[in-house]
């Protein structure tokens, strides 16, 4: 139902007092007011001429990020084949019908739509201040853990919300520390119960730390729990220490028991900056943005390649050093024991040994051999599996695990440190429209598709010419 603007106008002046609009009204109030913000910023296209190279160099480089646009869509759709074929299939199995599905799997029903349909276009904003851009998108899926581009986002807001004070605190003369800290891989099964006992036991060791490591004066902790390559749970936190002392490495490491990586940050404010995104692309990165690595990773790392995937894949896997890969003579199933390393000949040590005659000595030093020799050539690690090849159960405890489950938590001076600021929009001044085709991403010609139809400045007139359905979306740009 279309209203008249002479109704919107007594409404908008207050004429009918302080009732509640009726559905209809409000939607089109709500157009009125987007109609007038988009009327502001195109009244910014006239002064194109002005920094011109400058817009130039940004459609540019807009061109250059297309492709990456085209990957990231298709990694949404590759996760919502997997929940259309085999996620929600499993679950209608399970429980006859979608009546008596769980709240908890009850939204996986409508992921595999917002996937799809997210991103479908925007408008691409260009600020000649500062030469940066910034692009207003028509929808989003709202899913950082499963939308790559929703993952960068929540990355932006992660970076806009520490490094100010991380800057302030590097001022103040204090030093920054990057570490991760693991524990032993989690069973199928116990995924949940896995993520929580890594998250208390850090709690644990942040309230000691005032004993312990009175040095620590605050730290922020985002947990991963990828599917390693034996399919089992890896959670382990990725954590940015800030100190005011000498921080023994030594001491942290007595202290955890397990595993960790520990550096200072270097730099000055360059290295904080430099250490923050690769921190946020560890710990924010969408699970399936890392999937598709990890397959490209392993068509790279293939057996052809001799000492392949003992990158990032080493610490994605779980694996935390070569000694538990077990291989060589000793047999078994490749996840190593603790009689690998015994002296007692097995019976595939005798085959290869030969004669009978050899002695205790003989043995001992051909298993010390071979260890030194795994210890120097290090057999490969198989990639992990990503998440497009996970089975409908993996999928369904890694999503019932995250659910009401809080993956960054501050301590000390990074304790609530508040929402960071929405960012401004101005300076800002629409450059072209981007929308996605059947072939992929498409930029349009800059300024053209702003250009009204009718040519008419008046709302009013806007209205009549165009249907609803076609200016729910925003004013007509053709």
């Amino acid at each position: 139902m279309q209203c008249p603007p002479r109704i919107l106008d007594k409404w908008e002046s207050g004429a009918y007092g302080v009732r509640e609009p009726p559905p209809y009204v409000k939607a089109a109030l709500l157009q009125r007011a987007r109609y007038k913000e988009l009327e502001g910023l195109n009244t910014t296209l006239v002064d194109f001429g002005i920094d011109i190279h400058k817009k130039l160099e940004a459609l540019r480089q807009m061109k250059l990020e297309l492709p990456s646009m085209d990957a990231r869509h298709n990694s949404r759709v590759q996760v919502a084949d997997l929940i259309d074929t085999k996620v929600l299939p499993h679950i209608l199995a399970e429980h006859l019908d979608r009546f008596f599905v769980p709240r908890e799997l009850d939204s996986l029903f409508d992921i595999p739509t917002r996937l799809r349909n997210a991103r479908p276009g925007g408008v691409q904003m260009f600020r000649a201040a500062d030469s940066r851009t910034m692009t207003i998108w028509d929808d989003k899926a709202g899913l950082p853990t499963l939308c790559p581009d929703d993952a960068r986002d929540e990355a932006n807001r992660i970076n806009r919300r520490l490094r100010m004070d991380l800057e302030r605190f590097y001022d103040e003369g204090l030093v920054l520390h990057y570490a991760v800290f693991t524990v032993r891989n989690v069973a199928p099964g116990k995924c949940r119960p896995g993520m929580r006992a890594l998250s208390t036991r850090f709690r644990n060791f942040m309230r000691n730390a005032k004993r312990r490591f009175p040095m620590i004066k605050g730290a922020y902790a985002v947990m991963e729990t990828p599917l390693g390559w034996r399919r089992d749970w890896h959670p382990h936190l990725n954590i940015i220490f800030v100190c005011n002392n000498y921080f023994d490495y030594g001491r942290l490491r007595a202290a955890w028991h397990n595993n960790i990586e520990v550096d200072r940050i270097r730099g000055g404010k360059e290295g904080i900056a430099a250490a923050l995104r690769e921190f946020i692309k560890y710990s924010v990165r969408t699970v399936a943005e890392k999937s598709h690595g990890k397959k490209v990773q392993s068509e790279i790392d293939s057996p052809k390649h001799p000492g392949g995937c003992q990158g990032d894949s080493l610490r994605s896997a779980g694996a935390h050093s070569p000694g538990h890969m077990g291989g060589g003579i000793s047999g078994g199933d490749g996840r190593g024991s603790e009689s690998s390393g015994d002296k007692t000949p097995t019976q595939a040590t005798l085959r290869l040994i030969g004669p009978a005659d050899i002695g205790p000595t003989d043995i001992a030093e051909s298993n010390e051999g071979r260890r030194e020799e795994r210890r120097a050539n290090p057999p490969p690690i198989p990639p992990a599996p990503p998440m497009i090849e996970w089975t409908a159960e993996e999928f369904i405890e890694w999503w019932l695990a995250h659910q009401k489950f809080r993956r960054s938590r501050g301590y000390g001076c990074l304790y609530r440190l508040g929402k960071p600021e929405k960012e401004s929009l101005d300076g800002f001044a629409a450059l072209c429209q981007i929308r996605r085709r059947s072939a992929g991403y498409w930029m349009g010609s800059p300024l053209l598709e702003f250009i009204p139809g009718d040519k008419s400045t008046k709302v009013d007139n806007r209205d009549r010419q165009f249907p609803p359905s076609h200016r729910s979306q925003g004013p007509p740009l053709h």
